[in-house]
């Protein structure tokens, strides 16, 4: 595949202003951007005025002030680039152009400079609040830049009062639509995440529904032979009990994905009804039978070994719990039967006050690390589905753990034990 030429410094300056621009508009904080901005404007006025290009023969003092506030901004604007959400660097940029601007006024005796540096501490305040109230103080920094400036209230002409509260109303009116430009943009934004979802569920489970359709397809003729021609019954190698049974476990199958979808369509956490009391034992005891039956049934030489305080109880919805642990044992013993052996599935409850963690873990390959990253990095139950390391499976079942330890206001993490094997922890919250 041959290489993309690399962009020229003209093409890449564009692309940044365009973004940026865009960033304004459609309502993105273009306060660090800003910060930046004031940095590099804050140091190209100290390089002028260490070489006497500013035509007013700066003070030392003021020079060097230039060059801290630049090196002060520009790290501002790094943390803020880095940690968007971040208030603490947002104030003290307000904070050091406050203390720079009146010190540079009381320094130098530049009429025009008051237009601008009066303001300029209110206007990054609005920016940085995105509210009126900064406002308040305009009458407060007046005072005090009459206080320190040589030229004294006569500075203040009706003319530049009118000016700076007009700058005021123009950059609270760009803001305000910035704020409304991104709550839009999130609020769609969340609509499409939401609607992709949606359509990403019914495709697993259309898929999953075409599959067992085809199965009954198949099955539903055999079984009218069956019994249109009970005379020929005895000599034919399908036996009706076969048949039922096959029937009885597609059922099975169309029920546990029904159940599945209706707790992944679940939203937020368990409702106050939704919590109750569960004895963790009788219900892992239950599960642990179920799937040691069918691990012998598919013929798998393994057991599953249970450790649990008699006495624990955690407070959750008893159908969610035990669809996320069967599912956490039926992904262990189908691992198992790639790899016939003697292999082993563990069950292991420790429970403090604060919280139940609910630990299984096998003996197996364990889990790819592709799988790993896909389901501890996403954010979302959007992003962690579509996974499988079933060939047909739908990659509803490792999501579905996650999202039940959330409903319940806990976590899931996956990992791969250093002795070998897969290992799933559950923490559920003592509520």
């Amino acid at each position: 595949m041959p290489k993309q030429a690399p962009l020229s410094w003209k093409a890449r300056g564009w692309r940044w202003m365009k973004q940026w621009w865009q960033d304004i508009v459609h309502g993105a904080d273009p306060f660090a951007t800003l910060t930046a901005i004031l940095a590099l404007f804050t140091g190209l006025i100290g390089i002028m005025g260490a070489f006497n290009l500013d035509y007013g023969g700066a003070p030392t003092g003021v020079i060097l002030l230039d060059f801290g506030v630049a090196l002060c901004l520009g790290g501002l604007a790094w943390w803020m680039f880095r940690q968007q959400s971040a208030m603490w660097p947002r104030w003290i940029v307000v904070a050091v152009l406050t203390l720079a601007c009146f010190y540079v006024l009381a320094t130098i005796p530049s009429d025009a400079a008051v237009v601008v540096l009066t303001m300029l501490p209110i206007l990054m305040a609005m920016l940085a609040s995105r509210r009126w109230w900064p406002i308040a103080f305009y009458p407060l920094s007046v005072t005090i830049v009459a206080s320190l400036h040589a030229g004294g209230w006569q500075v203040f002409t009706p003319a530049i009062i009118a000016f700076n509260i007009l700058e005021f109303l123009m950059l609270w009116g760009v803001t305000s639509q910035a704020v409304q430009f991104a709550k839009a943009r999130v609020k769609t934004e969340a609509q499409l995440s939401k609607e992709q979802q949606v359509r990403q569920f019914m495709r697993f489970f259309q898929h999953e529904l075409r599959s067992y359709s085809n199965s009954l397809d198949v099955l539903l003729p055999m079984l009218n032979q069956q019994l249109s021609e009970r005379p020929a019954l005895e000599q034919s190698t399908i036996q009706p009990q076969e048949l039922v049974s096959v029937l009885q476990s597609t059922a099975d199958s169309i029920r546990q994905l029904t159940t599945e979808l209706l707790v992944l369509t679940r939203e937020g956490q368990l409702l106050p009804q939704q919590r109750m009391p569960i004895q963790l034992l009788p219900l892992l005891q239950s599960e642990q039978a179920e799937s040691q039956a069918e691990m012998q049934r598919h013929g798998l030489n393994s057991t599953i070994q249970l450790a649990c305080p008699v006495e624990c109880i955690v407070i959750g919805d008893a159908l969610f719990l035990r669809l996320a642990v069967h599912t956490i044992l039926q992904n262990a013993f189908e691992a198992l039967l790639r790899y016939p052996g003697e292999g082993q599935i563990f069950i292991q409850v420790e429970q403090t006050a604060q919280q139940t963690t609910i630990v299984i873990y096998d003996t197996g390959k364990g889990f790819p690390n592709d799988l790993l990253d896909h389901l501890n990095q996403a954010q979302s139950l959007n992003q962690a589905l579509g996974w499988t390391t079933k060939i047909g499976g739908s990659g509803l079942g490792m999501p579905l753990i996650r999202h039940v330890a959330m409903l319940h206001g806990g976590t899931a993490h996956f990992s791969n034990r250093p002795e070998g094997g897969a290992q799933i922890r559950l923490v559920l919250p003592q509520v």
